[in-house]
């Protein structure tokens, strides 16, 4: 069961982007995928955050255990963020302001 968990583990952690005609990206790294709508998705990533802008997107598919993802629709921007700013889980909000 460990030998399982730590080789979904390893393949997320190495991040590749691929990107064809600018309306389909190919990710690998992704660890979650923090929220999304047709116009910005957000994806935790083994590089941080990552924001994809644009229009019409959706989430094509998502394997988490393997660390795959597939976005579609016309893409316009990629940023990435440090984790700073976002709320971890299990993170109080005293923790939050005074940490």
């Amino acid at each position: 069961m460990e030998e399982q968990k730590a080789s979904a583990e390893g393949m997320a952690g190495e991040h590749t982007l691929a990107m064809t005609r600018c309306s389909e990206l190919s990710l690998t790294g992704v660890r979650e995928v923090r929220s999304f709508d047709e116009n910005e998705v957000k994806m935790d990533t083994s590089c941080g955050i990552l924001l994809i802008r644009g229009e019409g997107l959706h989430v094509k598919s998502l394997v988490l255990e393997k660390g795959e993802a597939r976005v579609e629709g016309k893409v316009e921007s990629l940023q990435y963020q440090e984790e700073k700013g976002f709320v971890k889980k299990g993170e109080s909000v005293f923790s939050r302001l005074f940490g």
